[in-house]
């Protein structure tokens, strides 16, 4: 304001003439962004050169111009995150509000506020990283430090969320809510809750709210339009995926959700159309281009088209399983499918559907060592999986060795899913 540029201007003819060039540079460096330490020509250096050569008064005057500086470039990310934008921030944005509120507090230690915020940026940037634990603790630290702050009550919800905490995700989100009512963010956050805990109608009722406040956001209406398809409430998806695409004419999601309403209603060329659309819109969108595929794969005559719209996936996108998993059980040649199983297995060696999947090819090609190979190592890492157990069985009875084979009928009965599963386990044994 008018009294702090007096005050700069009144410290700057009070100090000693040669003095006037680093001022001129510290404020130079501050107009210019130039404010954290590690920054050439950075306004922390001339403020260094600053101390000891001015009045206390006068030094106090320009640190705490710098302070106010860092401390604006910190809020400006938060006033970001409460604004709501569709277009989410990244790590690096809340990586850096961390760096403005660490040089602030170099200047002021004990400040409990910059600390909090410091929290809240550091929190919120580690759950980027899936650091879920650590982060809710930082969060829990900037709720206590500021229990007014709806942005590290939606942040700490989040943490929670992603553990699958609803019973404190829940209360973290209506917290923030309540201190901003107007902010659409965790009331999405809390929709996404509710779905996950069944509370379908609180999930709407919920998105129903966030629109009344933001109409203009697509992704709102596209997440309502999820729900009511989960529902089987078809009129009302295909009427909010309608809306988000009028609302984010360029947004590919919500083509590709039509396509995939029109296709499980029976209705294949519409989805066909939709799905394209999509890949109109974005051509890099690969669940568009994987549901195209599938639709495809239905009718025999295009399953070329399918196989080539997986290996396009794949080409862009080599680690995603989902086309990869298709494209496999698409291929006729068992010793191709088992390489595209085997490319799965490198990316999840947990996925013990590929595992079985890939014995059932090894199988089909003759290779029964490989085969039996994979689901001991499938047992291995499911080793109370009744049905890994019986198909070695049905591989071991099937080469005769009836020791080996009864063997795993009879691990797989001690672990038999249901009275059904043991009664026809039973019968395999050889008596």
């Amino acid at each position: 304001d008018s009294g702090g540029e007096v005050a700069y201007l009144a410290a700057a003819q009070a100090a000693p003439s040669t003095l006037a060039p680093v001022i001129a540079r510290f404020g130079d460096a501050i107009d210019k962004g130039r404010l954290l330490p590690d920054v050439p020509d950075s306004a922390f250096a001339a403020l260094t050169e600053l101390k000891g050569k001015l009045s206390d008064e006068q030094y106090r005057i320009q640190e705490n111009r710098l302070r106010i500086a860092l401390e604006d470039r910190g809020q400006q990310v938060i006033l970001r995150y409460l604004t709501g934008d569709q277009v989410p921030q990244n790590q690096r944005d809340f990586q850096g509000g961390e760096e403005y509120y660490r040089a602030a507090r170099r200047l002021t230690p004990e400040s409990l506020f910059l600390e909090g915020r410091q929290d809240f940026m550091r929190g919120r940037a580690l759950l980027f990283d899936k650091n879920y634990a650590q982060a809710a603790d930082l969060l829990e630290s900037a709720v206590r430090i500021d229990p007014g702050g709806a942005h590290a009550y939606n942040a700490l919800g989040i943490a929670y969320l992603e553990q699958a905490d609803y019973q404190r995700a829940i209360p973290a989100f209506r917290d923030a809510v309540k201190r901003a009512p107007h902010w659409t963010y965790p009331l999405h956050n809390l929709a996404l809750c509710y779905i996950e805990t069944g509370d379908s109608a609180g999930a709407i009722r919920t998105y129903k709210q966030a629109i009344r406040l933001t109409p203009q956001y697509s992704y709102l209406a596209y997440n309502l339009g999820l729900v009511y398809q989960r529902l089987n409430r078809r009129k009302d998806a295909e009427a909010s995926y309608r809306l988000a695409m009028k609302l984010a004419p360029e947004s590919a999601e919500p083509y590709n959700a039509l396509g995939s309403l029109k296709s499980s209603t029976g209705k294949p060329r519409e989805a066909e159309q939709f799905y394209k659309q999509a890949l109109e819109k974005n051509p890099g969108m690969l669940a568009a281009r994987h549901n195209l595929a599938l639709l495809l794969a239905d009718q025999k005559q295009r399953l070329p088209e399918a196989i080539d719209l997986w290996r396009e996936n794949l080409r862009r996108a080599p680690d995603y399983l989902p086309s990869r998993l298709s494209l496999a059980g698409a291929l006729s040649d068992p010793k191709e499918a088992a390489q595209e199983y085997r490319a799965a297995l490198k990316e999840r060696p947990e996925y013990l559907a590929a595992r079985l999947a890939l014995a059932e090819v090894l199988l089909k090609s003759g290779d029964t060592e490989s085969a039996l190979g994979e689901l001991q190592a499938a047992a291995k890492q499911n080793p109370k999986s009744s049905a890994v157990y019986e198909k070695i069985g049905d591989l071991e009875a099937g080469r005769n060795r009836r020791a080996e084979a009864d063997a795993a009928y009879e691990t797989a009965l001690q672990n038999a899913p249901d009275s059904g599963a043991a009664k026809r386990l039973r019968k395999k044994i050889h008596k």
